[in-house]
């Protein structure tokens, strides 16, 4: 099981990979850093503030969270609200995230 070290926030000076949606995190764009520490070794995973805002939104205190069960959440609460579901992980989170108000 993974211990939880840190959560922190920065500016990307170079390009990074989301772990949740895979799309790029640009220079100069912020992104959410959780460091964790699993089986003797630091683990450093790198996320969109928006995609870091809807794992933590949708995870429940779930251990481990499933991408494709977050974007389905995700969709179902934008058809609710009338929105267009989105094609993309990336997509559905800012769509989500506009919808309530968030950024």
């Amino acid at each position: 099981m993974a211990q939880f070290i840190k959560e922190a926030t920065h500016i990307a000076r170079k390009e990074h990979r989301c772990l949740f949606c895979g799309d790029i995190i640009k220079k100069g764009e912020r992104y959410n850093v959780w460091m964790s520490a699993e089986g003797g070794e630091i683990v450093t995973d790198k996320y969109h503030e928006n995609c870091a805002y809807a794992i933590q939104n949708f995870c429940e205190g779930e251990e481990y969270y499933l991408r494709d069960g977050i974007m389905e959440s995700l969709n179902e609460d934008l058809i609710e609200k009338g929105i267009t579901p989105a094609k993309t992980v990336h997509e559905a989170v800012n769509q989500w995230r506009e919808s309530i108000k968030i950024i």
